[in-house]
């Protein structure tokens, strides 16, 4: 039998009534109107606003793990800021009247409409894929052996990898000591940049660090944060070489080789820790499925729709949106997965009550980078801000999903980082 959970709260009128439903199952049903792959933030989004709309209707939301992970704050957790367990919210203490199904998708059938896993198929009326990405290795030789830093498991492993520098330091031949000092990011988007600037703070200031340590920042572009403003990446710049970091721009890395990063002018780095973050895919499912692709994300029409299959629907990182701006492919962001989440489930909403769908618009509400643990870069319409203003506004914006997702309750709980530790 499966266990169900259910959580009340109380309305204005005295009244109680069940606000959150999940129920885990061995053996789950087969069937569901609307099934929802992925509980990232734009499955989970979906999955809330249309329970939300639509109350009556069965929702089950798959996800291969328990827990929805936040993963835009994996680099506090690789870098000792933070716990992991708190970046891992438990599906059950999510506001949204869905069941939950703990499987891992296979592949899909589509025509049958049928999406495969590893416990047997699924069935569904409305299916939303957004399984998220994978980190790509750009083809480069030797990439594949970094750290990765995608989901919980990866922070996980490098901050376990991290420990052991200190003591591998103490035991290392004289000619061996700089690789065991020198940390190398491949990569310097978001993701690279915000890492860079926890790892430069671990290494001055916490107990368990290597002594003399360095990092070194890779960019195969000429500035960091490619993809966003270029002043965010000017400013990011400036203030990561104030806390230390050695950047590279402009510099491809050709190699990881023998503990050796390889770069295309020729210098080589040797490292006992390198870290790729070099960009994202699409999940080997989805790129393996009959869907139409282009320019490496899956192409949907101006509801997030496939244009064969109107009852299927795409979202996150697996379809390429454009600024309506600058016509420019927007990056990838836990801002643009809610906004499809939300359109998505209007428009199943909509589809429902037999009304006209409206096609998606992103919005755009700027963007916040952090650069350590007491700096970030924000931009919020035409302001920049740095220091601890843009550390205050990125940390708002933080709070407020975990406050959109769980009330007050899983804030204050989040807060406190009093999860109970990950299995």
């Amino acid at each position: 039998m499966g266990q169900e959970r259910v959580w009340r709260k109380a309305l204005p009128s005295g009244k109680i009534t069940p606000w959150v439903v999940f129920q885990y199952s061995g053996a789950m049903s087969e069937q569901a109107e609307v099934l929802v792959l992925g509980g990232g933030y734009a499955g989970l989004t979906f999955a809330r606003t249309l329970v939300e709309l639509v109350p009556d209707l069965d929702v089950a939301l798959v996800d291969r793990e328990p827990v929805h992970q936040l993963v835009i704050q994996l680099h506090e957790a690789a870098a000792f800021s933070t716990p992991l367990e708190r970046l891992a919210i438990p599906f059950e203490r999510v506001r949204a009247r869905a069941r939950v199904l703990r499987r891992t998708v296979t592949g899909f059938n589509l025509p049958s409409r049928q999406v495969l896993t590893d416990q047997g198929p699924l069935t569904y009326r409305w299916l939303v894929i957004a399984l998220g990405s994978e980190v790509s290795d750009a083809g480069i030789p030797g990439v594949r052996r970094a750290f990765p830093l995608r989901w919980l498991d990866d922070a996980r492993r490098l901050r376990d990898h991290l420990a052991t520098l200190a003591p591998g330091l103490a035991a290392a031949a004289p000619a061996d000591r700089s690789a065991w000092q020198t940390i190398v990011i491949g990569g310097g988007g978001a993701t690279g940049v915000q890492l860079a600037g926890e790892l430069a703070d671990w290494l001055r200031d916490d107990w368990n660090r290597p002594a003399g340590g360095r990092i070194v920042l890779i960019e195969a572009t000429p500035s960091l944060l490619p993809r966003f403003p270029p002043e965010l990446g000017r400013e990011a710049a400036r203030i990561l070489r104030a806390k230390g970091v050695s950047l590279y721009l402009d510099e491809p890395v050709t190699a990881f080789e023998d503990g050796v990063v390889c770069l295309a002018s020729g210098e080589r780095i040797p490292t006992r820790t390198f870290i790729w973050a070099g960009g994202i895919r699409l999940p080997q499912v989805v790129t393996s499925a009959d869907l139409p692709l282009r320019n490496r994300a899956v192409v949907t029409d101006e509801f997030l729709r496939l244009s064969t299959q109107p009852e299927v629907f795409v979202l996150g990182d697996c379809v390429a949106v454009a600024d309506p701006r600058s016509g420019d492919r927007l990056p990838a962001s836990a801002q643009l997965a809610t906004q499809m989440g939300r359109a998505a489930a209007e428009n199943v909403a909509r589809a429902i009550a037999g009304r006209p769908l409206r096609p998606f618009r992103p919005t755009y509400l700027g963007e916040a980078v952090s650069v350590g643990r007491d700096n970030a870069v924000v931009r919020v319409g035409p302001l920049i801000l740095r220091g601890l203003p843009g550390l205050a506004v990125k940390t708002f914006t933080e709070e407020r999903y975990i406050e959109s997702i769980g009330g007050m309750g899983l804030l204050r709980e989040w807060s406190a980082r009093s999860f109970p530790p990950l299995r």
